[in-house]
């Protein structure tokens, strides 16, 4: 039983709100092949999946890279203009400056939405754009060498040239010469940091697949186990397989989304959560995940308690909703965006309010590709891509 301390520090955490996850599943590939290895139930060695998630982890790796560079570029750019500035104003460097510096950076570039929220690096106007790009990432052959995602990560640096005119209102002049300098932009972009990282190769990959595979199928396996610690990849203990066992849904879909897209969020930001906050009741739509693990809670029915229709804690997973209403989820998306969008904060009024609605994108975008692939949907908390991304600190 938790004590009273992790009790409190859970409810922090819930009203703070969590690393949100949301995927589009393929039940299929959870119920037919991922649930069936951890019960050993099926000769299946899942290699097709091992090779797919390091080719997927890759391209998610080379596509980052070039979103790294480009924080790195508009830092660039932010110093560049405030020397511009301090330089037209006769400000020594050092010297305190009162009046805005009025910076642009790069105009259009949110690397919270682009590379850390997105599945890939993605730059897109609409949800429809970003599911095109994202089938375009998912189509690189990595093995025919990096060039293949750098032609998909170039064509979002040519998105951003587009946008050029998107500059803040009250950027100074000298600011803006200096912004002009900079296109365009691949032209002017840093080298890439540091050597190469050896844990980012196929082999290095696969293995660690494989190895996460394994290690859950026998944690099953041992499931009535009281004794015998086990140090499970993410844990930051070893615990006694009886104790990791009531993680194994969580970890399945952790998996599964190697080979699957996932898009984050940060803080209580999740669909059940937002719905909840506008007053719009969504249990028609949502259920728990319990369809997902038919047979696991068939042979170990204590993982029932682990089935919520809404994220309660973080690594876990919240309300998933079945193939045949995914539909239905996009259509109160759709009709509620407004509310959704300003659920935690003031509604400013007019018709321009994308720059406040990355949070909602990001369920927006996999609830249509739920639809389109004919996939269920799911919300929970620290699940995507290995290795996890770095998020991107803009400077400005």
């Amino acid at each position: 039983m938790p004590s009273a301390d992790a009790k409190l520090d859970n409810e922090r955490e819930e009203a703070m709100g969590y690393d949100v996850s949301n995927l589009a599943v393929d039940v299929r590939l959870i119920r037919e092949r991922l649930v069936p290895y951890m019960r050993a139930a099926t000769t299946d060695g899942l290699d097709d999946v091992v090779r797919d998630a390091a080719r997927r982890q890759l391209v998610a790796h080379h596509a980052g890279a070039w979103c790294k560079r480009l924080v790195n570029l508009q830092r660039a750019i932010y110093a560049s203009q405030e020397k511009a500035v301090r330089e037209r104003a006769g400000v020594p460097p050092g010297e305190s400056f009162s009046q805005p510096l009025g910076g642009t950076g790069i105009p259009g570039f949110d690397a919270y939405q682009a590379h850390w929220g997105r599945p890939y690096y993605i730059e897109a106007d609409d949800a429809e754009e970003a599911l095109r790009e994202l089938a375009a990432y998912e189509a690189c052959d990595i093995a025919a060498g990096k060039s293949v995602v750098d032609a998909v990560a170039l064509r979002m640096l040519a998105k951003l040239d587009a946008r050029r005119h998107l500059v803040r209102p009250d950027a100074r002049p000298e600011a803006l010469a200096v912004l002009d300098g900079f296109y365009p932009l691949a032209a002017h972009l840093p080298p890439e940091e540091g050597a190469p990282d050896e844990a980012m190769t196929p082999d290095a990959l696969r293995d660690r697949m494989r190895r996460r595979l394994e290690q859950w199928r026998h944690i099953w396996e041992c499931r009535e186990d009281t004794t015998t610690e086990i140090e499970a990849e993410g844990f930051m203990w070893p615990e006694p397989a009886s104790e990791l066992v009531g993680s194994i849904s969580y970890e399945i879909v952790n998996l599964a989304a190697q080979v699957l897209p996932s898009w984050q969020s940060r803080g209580r930001v999740w669909p059940t959560a937002l719905f909840e906050r506008i007053g719009v009741d969504v249990s028609h739509v949502f259920e728990t995940p319990a369809a997902l693990f038919a047979d696991l809670l068939r042979d170990f029915p204590m993982l029932q308690e682990k089935m919520r229709t809404t994220i309660h804690f973080n690594y876990s997973l919240g309300g998933y909703v079945p193939p045949e209403k995914t539909g239905l989820l996009v259509e109160l998306l759709q009709k509620h965006r407004r509310a959704l969008i300003f659920a935690w904060d003031e509604d400013p009024g007019g018709d321009d309010i994308e720059a406040f609605a990355s949070d909602y994108q990001m369920i927006l975008e996999p609830a249509l590709l739920a639809v389109r692939n004919g996939y269920g949907f799911v919300e929970a908390s620290e699940v995507q891509l290995w290795p996890a991304k770095d998020e991107l600190v803009e400077e400005g």
